[in-house]
C-alpha cells in the first residue's frame, strides 16, 4: 500500500514537472479596439532578451522605436523564469501586453522554447500580435 502510494506521488509530480515544461500556444486578450490604419510603430520595454524581441517583431511587420514618444504602441514584454533548457534553448513563460496612448488593449501570453528551438516562441508570440492588427 505504502509503496503504491509513493509510486503515485511520484508519478503526480512527474506529471506537474512537465506540465511547467510544456509549449502552450500564443492566447490573448483584447480589451479595447485596435486600428489597422494607425501605423504600427512599437516601443519596446523587456526584462531580457530584448535583441530576440526586436528581431521577431520586426519580421512580424512592426516597426521598432527607440523613444516612446515616437511610438504609437507600448509594449511590455514579460519573461518567466526558464524552465526546461535543451541545446537549442529553454522553456520560458512570456507575456505581451500592448498599450496604446497609455491604455491596456491587448494582452497576449504563451509558454514555449528560447533560442534556435523550432517552434520559437517570441516568434509565435510576435505573429499573434500581427494578427491582432488585422482583425
Amino acid at each position: 500500500m505504502l509503496r503504491h502510494s509513493l509510486r503515485t506521488a511520484a508519478v503526480l509530480l512527474l506529471l506537474m514537472a512537465a506540465g511547467c515544461t510544456s509549449p502552450v500556444a500564443p492566447r490573448s486578450t483584447v480589451y479595447g479596439p485596435i486600428e489597422p490604419d494607425i501605423p504600427r510603430r512599437i516601443y519596446v520595454t523587456t526584462n531580457g532578451e530584448r535583441e530576440a524581441i526586436l528581431t521577431y517583431l520586426e519580421l512580424a511587420g512592426f516597426s521598432i522605436e527607440s523613444d516612446p514618444r515616437n511610438a504609437t504602441f507600448v509594449l511590455a514584454v514579460q519573461l518567466g523564469s526558464k524552465r526546461d533548457t535543451r541545446d537549442c534553448g529553454a522553456v520560458r513563460n512570456v507575456t505581451y501586453a500592448l498599450s496604446h496612448s497609455g491604455v491596456l488593449i491587448a494582452r497576449i501570453v504563451g509558454r514555449g522554447r528560447f533560442g534556435r528551438c523550432s517552434p520559437n516562441i517570441l516568434s509565435q508570440m510576435s505573429q499573434e500580435l500581427a494578427r491582432l492588427f488585422s482583425r
